[in-house]
């Protein structure tokens, strides 16, 4: 092989790479283009997508904490209401209690969480 083909050879050869490469960045140029001028609402799919899977999901107040508040609450009816507001919800749910009658709350709930109080105090007029 002389060094005039060989050169004429290399020369050919840097070409065609040359092509394929500006082949590949004018096919990448059309990938995001076409990303690009995508629908603005699958845009927006696609975000609330990515941010349910980043953040925790909002959950409403329980109503069924409100029968849960009274001091004279029933330990079954609060039972009751925990198992009730975690099915309503679709969610575990979490009961606090400083009390033996706090227990089958306790129970019902995913999560139980006991802690020991100071002794009651009821005030003289309504013995709450």
């Amino acid at each position: 092989m002389t060094p005039q083909l060989k050169a004429a050879t290399l020369k050919q050869l840097a070409v065609q790479q040359q092509q394929k490469l500006l082949l590949q960045c004018h096919q990448e140029d059309k990938q995001q283009q076409q990303q690009q001028q995508q629908d603005p609402q699958q845009q927006q799919q696609q975000q609330q997508q990515q941010m349910a899977t980043t953040e925790a999901p909002y959950v409403k107040p329980c109503s069924a904490a409100e029968a849960m508040n009274s001091p004279f609450a029933a330990a079954a009816a609060a039972a009751a209401a925990a198992a009730a507001a975690a099915a309503a919800e679709g969610l575990n749910a979490a009961a606090v209690g400083d009390g033996s009658n706090d227990i089958l709350m306790l129970h019902a709930a995913a999560t139980g969480i006991a802690f020991c109080a100071k002794e009651k105090e009821f005030c003289s007029f309504c013995r709450c």
